[in-house]
């Protein structure tokens, strides 16, 4: 797995896809450049990605997974149309 490096000659932005403030997880510097598709593990971000969870800009809701001590990943929930369409009907209009 390739691993951030303080001297190296790559610089990353590393973020995600909407103009929220905190999608710019942070900057980081590689000794070789990042391959389309490659992934990437971004420590302690869970908190992130849980508390930011909102139809903003009509963005999917992002799957949450974790990855167990033995290298398995699992997916801990996905979300849907129908999720979306039951945060729309939380009030209604009579």
């Amino acid at each position: 797995m390739l691993e951030a490096s303080d001297k190296g000659q790559h610089e990353y932005v590393i973020g995600s896809c909407s103009c929220l403030a905190g999608d710019q997880f942070c900057v980081a510097k590689f000794d070789e450049p990042l391959q389309v598709g490659q992934k990437l593990h971004i420590l302690d971000s869970a908190g992130y990605t849980m508390v930011k969870l909102n139809w903003f800009n009509g963005l999917k809701m992002p799957s949450v997974y974790c990855e167990r001590k033995n290298g398995q990943i699992q997916k801990i929930n996905q979300f849907g149309y129908e999720d979306f369409k039951r945060t729309l009907s939380l009030w209604s209009i009579e």
